[in-house]
């Protein structure tokens, strides 16, 4: 610390009770017996997404018919996930969550940039109940 640096400092009423007086930031007076003297600010904008609006088809997935898809295998209480590959179940023509083997379609939306919706299909979260989302 030099001379005419910036201070961070309290001032107490006395050293027995602690009582704070006088709260400075950087050299300027913030606090006064007990009260903020900094002016109240609106958050700037935390989340932005900056990627058009996806509809359903963004997260469809084309069957090629092929007989094997290869499958995310999360482990559990693990960062660390396996591959495996099983049978895809389709339904017109498009490869849906396969809820009784506990096969799950995952998508990830960039919400930085338009990009297309990244999918893949997970194993081991072990819902019982397909939900319409899935599909």
């Amino acid at each position: 610390m030099k001379a005419g640096d910036p201070a961070d400092f309290i001032l107490v009423k006395d050293l027995s009770h602690f009582e704070v007086i006088q709260s400075y930031i950087d050299g300027q007076l913030v606090a006064e017996n007990g009260k903020t003297l900094i002016a109240s600010q609106r958050p700037g904008l935390v989340n932005n997404f900056n990627c058009a609006t996806k509809t359903a088809d963004a997260f469809a997935v084309k069957s090629d018919g092929a007989t094997q898809i290869r499958v995310i295998e999360a482990l559990d209480g693990q960062l660390i996930t396996h591959q495996l590959f099983a049978a895809p179940k389709t339904e017109s023509g498009y490869i849906i969550s396969d809820v009784e083997n506990d096969i799950l379609k995952i998508a990830v939306v960039n919400r930085y940039q338009n990009a297309p919706v990244a999918i893949a299909f997970i194993k081991n979260f072990g819902l019982k109940k397909e939900h319409w989302l899935l599909r």
